[in-house]
């Protein structure tokens, strides 16, 4: 039975000369303080810093900093207002959407006022008007409407949308006629008719109802109330709002004279807020306050904000309805707007200056620059009064404790005193700490701090890591130097020490984390050295040490055991799982290969170093992240609830084993640069992931948009192989704002190979740089928490080109062999005709020449490739080169061209070097300028071919005729002021002594390019294309002086044409 039942159903009080409806009111009232009662004796501790999380323009693109209203639809989706009125920001819980109002034809400012089953309401004041529009359910807005009057609201029982004009007659919205109509008679008749309405009805938090009127002289404002409103009262202050009506007496928070009162009656009161730490505060200012519950609509009131006069530390307090203040808020940024708003969680809202802010009222925040708390966290432990100790390595290090009122740094006495990680409270009531001293075993009972003089083996100091709780009710301890020791206590303090270490088998010098098995048996680890078991039974210990020889070997910094018996070990990679651990034979060899690993969302890969066992979670913490692993779902993946360090929760990553559940329900965990404390009792994870669409935006092929149908694209356009995609995803809306899907992309090919995968991504743009002729599938998984939430394929198919056909090779290889033909018919017809001009001469022979190229390269390709054909799975590759130099060579032929772009002619080269790399056995490497670099290059034009000879010249007569038959090439293209540079250099034998001294002739395809070459250059004799050889670059022991070198340049406007018609060197 709710509290109001409760009420409600006991006698009624006598109270003298009061209606029914009077009387109903003071039960209500009663009610309302019973509640209030309550919230005190649950008001969460606020001593300590809320968490505060801002949105900005940067990580949920706000489109202003200055946000001035937050309101939250009944689906959950939440919706931000701004300073500036241009703006509304809706955001679903995955996508934020920015909706710029006059680009909608909607009017400025519009303010969210309730929800119901046709969509989202706002209002907007605007030019002595009221506007009313809705954002449907199917996601568009609709046409505005002028409301009658002035005052616009969501009925609760009716669930529609209300207005009241100035005479008090009231008006139901239509969804059908899509505006207002009249829905009863005027629910008030004034005997003045200068009495106008000035705010429609309004709901005080006693459930009474008031109207706020205005009438001559002066237009001054009043309060109606009671039966037929017959009750009046005139206000000073426009602001405002009854908080309760009882009888004749009206009371809320007022502002006279520049001072905020408690109004009661006639009587001004003045109000008192106590903080935190028992001192009064200073009243700052009168503001909002909102509810957002399951209701159609917002529950307001006023509230105050008020400050620590020594700090300037601000506090938000409700005020109830008997004029107490009660703290609900603290360390309030002082750039605040006037509104603060609580969603359906009981987390508050509010905008600022820098962005909406978001206070987590289930984390608590202990950051290090308070001077109370302990620098660099180490360990965190509860005492057996319930106090809070945790303990610090950096600085003075020693013990900051929390009372859960204050934070209080502890005194330890002279000096620093360093504390490690680990701390434990035994079933004694006894906590326990190591710090780095000699005797560094530390107990806290009944309140005092006590350092325990236990000796240790050897020289060695008494210090560790980590304390664990045995089924024998002794405690195993992780030492430093030594290995594991298994402590008992004797009245409520560690008294002896049995220590195991390598005269046992344990090779682990320092233990970092203890687990128990089913069996009894105690299983370590080491990050850096490995993992061991320790059978007290047998009283041996097993270690399975890190070996590079063994990459799938590990070590563990933290562990622990779930109740089906399987083993958690925190790793430097992640979390690993042994499987009945109990029943694992130490002595059948290596462990790590029963090792299963546990993936976490978000390819998180970073060491976990902590795991602790809950309830309802296994919870692990990394440098990322914190994981919630719940145990009680039940599906094919595990669901894993993440809190990402920086937006979830503070600070930069998890501390080792600094991890507490506390005696109140909430887990301690130690930071980098604090601690938090999380509030399990009240901490919401959304489990909305069914709900989620995924919806293809955009598919693109070689620039092209194609339309999307039902999960089918179709044909691309031919020759078209390079894919973009975009996509979005949308889903039930969630408070947090948290939109945290992953999404596995996958096209797969027809007979079902993967082409291309990416997993675990939270992007959702992707290119495909180049496709195959095939049909593909593209499939879409969206993973919500690590469990599917949506999946999406869609089908498409990229298409053959004729030249992708076996008739086409056919064709090819006909027209190739005629080229030499061809080109000696050229040459006959070209002599024939010497009578005409020398220019048109020579245009002639110089394509005669470029000619020559052709059947060269490919006849000597082509022989080794018909021995090659159907024996080696490249040849589709070689022939896919082949073609394309083919088709470059034809395109040229065809065209009259003797030249060519410098990227195509780099092209020529990569597909040339690809052959003969695969040609070669791979003997033969290579380095070209990378293919990124070249689209600068396309429109510097060079004779076609001209590298391709010199590429060749340095495979087949450097490298090829070396002793050792195996070399490497490179090729490099350098920007000069006046044209380019390009460098082919090879580590051959270099070129014939003979060759370098006498200058002899080249032979073959060199021979004819610099016949192609001079040709041209007389026609460029102010900047001619120059090739120039420097040999015998190298000098090594035992091939001794070898390599050649040879240097292009390429000047720029480097003019080709024969006639009037043919261009220059590069694009105008």
């Amino acid at each position: 039975m709710v509290i109001s039942d409760c009420v409600a159903s006991l006698p009624l009080p006598c109270f003298p000369n009061l209606t029914k409806i009077e009387m109903s009111n003071q039960v209500h009232t009663i009610a309302r303080q019973v509640m209030a009662l309550l919230c005190l004796l649950v008001t969460p501790v606020l001593a300590q810093q809320p968490f505060q999380y801002r949105y900005t323009t940067d990580n949920a693109r706000l489109p202003s900093l200055e946000v001035t209203g937050v309101g939250f639809a009944k689906d959950g989706a939440t919706w931000v207002e701004y300073s500036s009125g241009e703006y509304l920001s809706r955001f679903d819980g995955v996508n934020w959407t920015h909706y710029h109002l006059p680009s909608h034809r909607l009017p400025v400012r519009l303010h969210f006022f309730g929800s119901n089953g046709q969509g989202d309401w706002f209002s907007s004041d605007f030019d002595q008007e009221v506007w009313v529009a809705c954002f449907s359910k199917n996601g568009g807005w609709e046409k505005p409407i002028k409301a009658p009057g002035l005052a616009v609201w969501m009925d609760e029982k009716t669930g529609r949308p209300m207005a009241m004009d100035i005479g008090f007659a009231t008006y139901g919205y239509d969804p059908e006629k899509k505006d207002f109509i009249p829905s009863t008679p005027p629910v008030f008749k004034p005997i003045d008719p200068t009495e106008r309405n000035a705010g429609g009805i309004i709901t005080a938090r006693n459930g009474v109802s008031y109207l706020v009127v205005k009438k001559a002289p002066g237009e001054k404002r009043y309060i109606r109330w009671g039966d037929g409103f017959r009750h009046i009262m005139g206000l000073d202050d426009p602001d405002f709002q009854a908080a309760s009506i009882s009888g004749n007496e009206v009371r809320g928070i007022i502002e006279k004279d520049g001072e905020i009162y408690w109004f009661a009656g006639n009587r001004y009161i003045p109000l008192k807020a106590t903080l935190p730490n028992g001192r009064e505060g200073h009243i700052l200012q009168r503001v909002t306050l909102s509810y957002w519950g399951q209701k159609v609509s917002r529950y307001s009131c006023q509230g105050l904000v008020v400050e620590d006069p020594a700090t300037n530390t601000r506090y938000l307090f409700d005020v109830d309805t008997l004029g107490q203040s009660h703290l609900l808020l603290g360390h309030i940024e002082s750039n605040y707007f006037g509104f603060f708003t609580q969603d359906a969680t009981g987390n508050w809202w509010y905008g600022t200056t820098g962005g909406l802010l978001r206070t987590d009222q289930s984390l608590l925040v202990f950051e290090e620059s308070n001077p109370e708390m302990v620098s660099g966290l180490h360990a965190i432990g509860e005492d057996d009064r319930g106090r809070i100790w945790m303990g610090g390595y950096n600085g003075q290090g020693g013990f900051t404790v929390f009372d859960w009122s204050k934070l209080k740094r502890r005194n330890t006495g002279k000096g620093a005193l360093a504390v490690l990680p680990g701390s434990f409270r035994s079933p004694s009531g006894t906590l326990y700490f190591f710090a780095q001293v000699k005797h560094g075993l530390y107990a806290v009972r009944d309140g005092q701090l006590i350092n325990l003089k236990i000796p240790a083996p050897g020289e060695h100091a008494f210090m560790g890591f980590y304390f664990q709780t045995l089924s024998n009710g002794k405690i195993g301890l992780g030492l430093s130097g030594i290995g594991l020791g298994i402590a008992t206590e004797k009245d409520g303090l560690i008294d002896s020490v049995y220590f195991v270490g390598k005269e046992k088998g344990l090779l682990l010098i320092n233990v970092l984390t203890i687990t128990e098995d089913q069996a009894g048996r105690l299983w370590m680890g080491r990050t850096s050295q490995g993992l061991a078991m320790y059978d007290p039974h047998r009283d041996t210990a097993f270690t399975w040490l890190r070996s590079p020889e063994m990459p799938n070997s590990l070590g563990a910094i933290s562990s622990c055991l779930d109740e089906e018996g399987t083993l958690w070990l925190g790793a430097n990679n992640g979390i690993y799982q042994l499987p009945k651990a109990h029943l694992f034979d130490a002595e059948k060899g290596s462990i790590f290969q029963y090792l299963r690993k546990f993936p976490l969302p978000g390819r998180d890969t970073s060491a976990v170093v902590f795991l602790k066992n809950l309830d309802n979670y296994m919870v692990a913490g990394t440098a990322l992240a914190v994981y919630f692993i719940d145990k009680k779902y039940k599906g094919n993946r595990p669901r894993i609830f993440t809190l990402q360090y920086g937006s979830d929760i503070p600070g930069s990553g998890s501390e080792q084993n600094a991890v507490l559940p506390d005696s109140k329900g909430g887990l301690w965990i130690g930071t980098q640069e604090g601690a938090v404390r999380l509030d399990l009792q009240n901490l919401h994870f959304d489990t909305s992931a069914t709900d989620t669409e995924i919806r293809l935006d955009l598919f693109m092929a070689g620039g092209e948009i194609l339309p999307v149908g039902d999960h089918e694209i179709g044909k691309l356009p031919l020759s078209k192989r390079n894919i973009e995609l975009k996509f979005s995803a949308s889903g039930s809306p969630y408070p947090y704002l948290k939109g945290d899907l992953l999404f596995d992309v996958a096209v797969v090919k027809s007979n079902g190979d993967t082409f291309q995968y990416f997993t675990d991504s939270w992007e959702r743009q992707y290119d495909f740089i180049y496709l195959p002729p095939d049909s593909y599938s593209l499939h879409i998984t969206a993973y919500k928490h690590n469990v599917v939430a949506a999946h999406a394929t869609y089908q498409f198919v990229v298409p053959r080109t004729f030249n992708e056909k076996p008739l086409f090779w056919i064709i090819l290889v006909s027209f190739v062999l005629a080229i030499p033909f061809a080109w000696f018919y050229q040459k006959k017809h070209y002599e024939a005709k010497m009578e005409k001009s020398k220019r048109e001469q020579d245009g002639l022979k110089v394509r005669a020449l470029a000619n020559f190229f052709h059947p060269h390269f490919i006849n000597n390709t082509l022989n080794w490739m018909q021995t090659k054909y159907r024996k080696d799975e490249d040849t589709a590759k070689l022939i896919g080169g082949l073609r394309n130099n083919v088709k470059i060579l034809y395109d040229n032929t065809q065209s009259g061209k003797v030249f060519h772009s410098l990227d195509k002619e780099l092209l020529v080269v990569k597909n040339y070097l690809f052959i003969q790399e695969k040609r070669f056995g791979g003997v033969i490497t290579y380095q070209i300028p990378p293919e990124d670099e070249w689209k600068a290059w396309e429109d510097v034009r060079v004779p076609a071919l001209l590298l391709q000879i010199h590429v060749e010249n340095a495979i087949e007569k450097g490298i090829r005729k070396d002793d050792e038959g195996e070399g490497h090439m490179t090729l490099e293209v350098e920007p000069a002021e006046d044209g380019f540079i390009i460098t082919i250099e090879d580590n051959g034998r270099g070129r014939p002594l003979e060759y370098i001294r006498d200058g002899s002739p080249k032979g073959g395809s060199t021979s004819v390019m610099e016949d192609l070459v001079t040709l041209m250059n007389a026609y460029n004799s102010t900047a001619p294309i120059t090739v120039k050889y420097e040999d015998l670059i190298f000098d090594s022991p035992v091939k001794g002086r070898h390599g050649t070198r040879v240097v292009v340049f390429i000047p720029k406007n480097y003019r080709y044409e024969f006639s009037q018609t043919q261009g220059t060197g590069r694009r105008r």
